[in-house]
């Protein structure tokens, strides 16, 4: 009997055959789980029958190819949760090798919203006796980028953020060879701000809000601030490009584990970087003893953002989905020697130094660096290019002096302010990230902030908050009719006013709204007192006094 299926299956499964000696087919889909420990994928020749288990995936992964088999061939995909337990099989979908024509696979490309992009034309291998015109074309092209129908080259402005991955094919007039072409892309450059969607109301007199409900940096949906004995780096991370690189570098911050961790790595031949997340002191062991951190399973590639100077990316080996823990911060532009997919698949940069911390990379890069004798959880051999803050005056560097050590890594605000002006019937304070309001009589208040984003960008906002009071109020209750009213301030531009009625305080029924005007008959009385108005209602009283009646009023922001 089969399983019960315990997670959703992956959807919109696509194929692609470039049909080159790196990959003959490429496979793509979209994982809609969570908690998966992996996906599993079958092959048939008829995508009836005769399934075969051909590959088992990493968690989060949405890509993989494969190489040999020809004609055409049937895939489908499946979810797996770590108790053993699958989804229901996708839909089958099938490809059909190309036989006379053959293109590079594997090609990525990023960058921010609002810059042009160009994605070289493809490298393209054709049989001997094959001279027939080539056309290129293109599926699910990110919104601003378009392409050559005779080069292939693909280009243009993306509009914007996040993965997209197009389908580009190649004709040759007896078949057709397909890529699929990955693009990731990040917020442009931009300054702190009042959040456009912000609506914020409570019934409290006195109330708090987080910055992260106020405040917002469009280029820096989250951020986490390295501090090192040689300076802090604040990093602006990229979780719509790079989703699960931004999560695994997330999961190790939050567990505290890059405390006292070494940079134990800076190389500036061929490229440039400073590397960590490998190595911190054994705090049992001798001075020259160090341990490993506790690692989670390694992730998926997600390479196409650019590694430019400043960038940072996980670290890891010739295999291009085993990172774990480890980072660098590129010092230099690195996209000649990072960037390319025969580079263990291309890094994949998840963020940046803000452009006020930049410079401390150039003093992690200038440390002196060697290479000494130690001991890694027990075992003895030598780390080459170890950068310390000075020469070690013994054989290894010296564990209280001579590290270039992490001091702490946490997540941090895009945006700090400062509270500069408070204009009305409220009383404002800021303490840390937390904006406390106690009002005061009803009115509207001016709160004025000075902002400021990770890279310096600064902006003085004015927001708006409006003190209601509603002086609630049962006027009459009788055995055949009820009346109550409330008040409310003429001057309060961009409210809706809802009055409701329930019986049990669970099901509440719309009675009136601003909307429906004062000259309706559920309004009894409209009394104009200066500066407000107060209005009084009538309605069915509860049939017996077992059954009460109970009324209230929203107050609901218009939007704009």
């Amino acid at each position: 009997m089969a399983a019960e299926a315990a997670l959703p299956e992956p959807t919109e499964l696509r194929t692609a055959a470039p049909f080159t000696s790196s990959a003959s087919i490429e496979l793509i889909w979209n994982d809609v789980s969570e908690g998966e420990s992996g996906f599993e994928i079958e092959y048939s020749v008829n995508g009836v029958d005769d399934w075969t288990v051909i590959t088992t995936t990493l968690p989060n992964q949405t890509r993989t190819t494969f190489t040999g088999g020809g004609g055409t061939l049937y895939f489908r995909i499946r979810s797996l949760s770590p108790d053993d337990d699958h989804s229901e099989f996708s839909a089958p979908v099938s490809v059909t090798l190309p036989t006379t024509v053959a293109m590079a696979a594997g090609v990525f490309g990023g960058g921010p919203v609002g810059t042009p992009i160009t994605v070289a034309a493809p490298s393209i291998s054709r049989a001997p006796d094959q001279t027939g015109e080539l056309t290129f074309s293109a599926e699910e092209l990110p919104e601003g980028l378009s392409i050559d129908s005779t080069t292939g080259v693909i280009s243009g402005t993306p509009t914007q953020v996040g993965v997209f991955r197009a389908l580009r094919k190649v004709d040759d007039e007896n078949s057709v060879a397909s890529s699929f072409v990955t693009f990731r892309f990040v917020p442009s450059s931009s300054g702190p701000s009042l959040r456009d969607d912000l609506v914020l109301v409570t019934s409290q007199t006195k109330t708090t809000f987080s910055f992260s409900d106020l405040f917002e940096d469009f280029d820096t949906e989250s951020a986490a601030r390295v501090v090192t004995n040689a300076g802090t780096v604040d990093v602006v991370l990229y979780p719509q490009a790079a989703p699960n690189t931004v999560a695994n570098f997330l999961r190790y911050v939050d567990d505290g584990a890059y405390t006292d961790v070494i940079f134990h790595r800076s190389v500036a031949t061929g490229l440039s970087i400073v590397q960590a997340g490998f190595l911190k002191p054994d705090p049992e062991g001798a001075s020259d003893a160090y341990s490993t951190l506790d690692l989670y399973s390694p992730i998926a590639n997600e390479p196409g953002l650019p590694n430019l100077r400043g960038t940072i990316a996980p670290a890891k080996t010739s295999d291009p989905n085993s990172a774990t823990s480890q980072w660098f911060f590129n010092t230099i532009d690195n996209r000649t020697a990072l960037d390319s997919p025969s580079n263990s698949g291309g890094f994949s940069v998840f963020g940046r130094a803000s452009d006020l911390t930049l410079p401390v990379l150039d003093v992690l890069q200038a440390k002196p660096t060697g290479n000494y004798p130690l001991s890694i959880n027990g075992s003895a051999t030598t780390l080459n290019d170890w950068p310390t803050l000075v020469n070690p005056s013994g054989s290894s560097p010296d564990p209280s002096t001579d590290l270039v050590q992490i001091e702490s890594v946490s997540r941090i605000s895009p945006v700090s302010a400062t509270l500069v002006d408070t204009n009305g019937p409220i009383s404002a304070s800021l303490s840390g990230e937390t904006l406390e309001l106690i009002a005061g009589e009803a009115g509207t208040a001016t709160l004025s902030f000075d902002l400021v984003d990770l890279d310096g960008n600064e902006a003085l906002v004015s927001l708006e908050v409006s003190v209601l009071d509603f002086q609630l109020e049962v006027e009459e209750s009788a055995p055949e009719s009820a009346r109550f009213s409330f008040e409310h301030l003429k001057t309060t531009p961009g409210f809706r006013y809802q009055v409701q009625t329930s019986r049990d305080l669970e099901s509440w029924d719309s009675f009136w709204t601003t909307d429906d005007g004062f000259e309706v008959p559920e309004i009894a009385e409209q009394t104009d007192l200066g500066d407000r108005w107060k209005l009084s209602f009538a309605t069915v009283a509860p049939s017996s006094s077992e059954e009460p009646l109970f009324f209230r009023v929203l107050a609901e922001k218009v939007p704009d």
